[in-house]
């Protein structure tokens, strides 16, 4: 049995074919990543060639080669991964050294922590490394943001964008992380509006407008004439209040999920 879609004349590797081939790899991924890593880097690129068999082309090489182009990317991914959570454990303790404590009881300590770590990992997942890489420059050091614009090559009103963006971001998540968890689907959306924040892109009118309106049925003519801005104007902030709606809709669900299956 394959896993890909049939293709006249070409034959697909099979599972157990996958299988040699990505642990074939295991010696230059230990080579590359700490012993730790190596079983996640092989897992994840058998996965992924699982799913991108269809693009095997026997007539451009061997299947070994083909994995370990996968493979390779996989690491990169891994380790990029392991260095995000290390920044973002590190930041933490930063925060947690720098803030003053109302109990020095370790269990709270120890909760406080992990709560920090989980707010910071879900809000760097959902803002992407580079702006996450701003904002920890802009927050934990004493730099103003000029220099952090110049050092990340990009202009001052951009990384005030970043910021914007991030803040907005970190908001709703840390809302939706402790927004009382609806009893039925039907009320997920409406419990997740009440986490965006209404002093950001100009939520308390555009956010009325993404419950009440289809906005696939309407023209951005019409959404900024109802909000008294430009076509273009309404884009950006439908968009951008959009995305803050949708990762509050993430949060609860992922929140949903780990209680249904607790």
């Amino acid at each position: 049995m394959t896993l890909a879609a049939e293709r006249p004349g070409v034959a697909s590797p099979s599972v157990e074919t996958l299988q040699r081939a990505v642990e074939e790899c295991r010696g230059r991924v230990g080579a590359r990543v700490p012993d730790h890593l190596v079983d996640d880097v092989l897992s994840l690129t058998l996965i992924e060639a699982w799913k991108k068999l269809a693009t095997f082309d026997a007539a451009r090489g061997q299947v070994e080669a083909w994995v370990w182009g996968i493979c390779h990317n996989m690491i990169r991914k891994v380790l990029a991964d392991a260095s995000r959570a290390r920044r973002i454990s590190d930041s933490a303790e930063t925060n947690r050294i720098h803030s003053q404590h109302s109990s020095t009881d370790p269990l709270q300590l120890m909760t406080d922590r992990y709560d920090q770590v989980d707010w910071m990992q879900r809000v760097a997942g959902f803002v992407g490394d580079e702006d996450w890489d701003v904002m920890l420059d802009l927050a934990l050091t004493d730099e103003h943001p000029r220099d952090v614009a110049e050092r990340h090559g990009l202009s001052l009103r951009k990384v005030q964008a970043v910021r914007q963006r991030c803040e907005a971001i970190g908001r709703v998540v840390r809302a939706a992380q402790d927004a009382p968890l609806p009893t039925s689907p039907a009320a997920l959306r409406a419990t997740a509006a009440t986490c965006v924040p209404l002093d950001v892109f100009d939520a308390d009118r555009v956010l009325p407008l993404l419950l009440r309106v289809e906005l696939e049925a309407a023209s951005m003519d019409a959404l900024g004439a109802e909000l008294d801005v430009s076509a273009s104007s309404a884009y950006r902030l439908i968009k951008r209040v959009r995305e803050l709606l949708d990762i509050a809709l993430t949060v609860l669900d992922q929140r949903s999920l780990t209680r249904e299956f607790s």
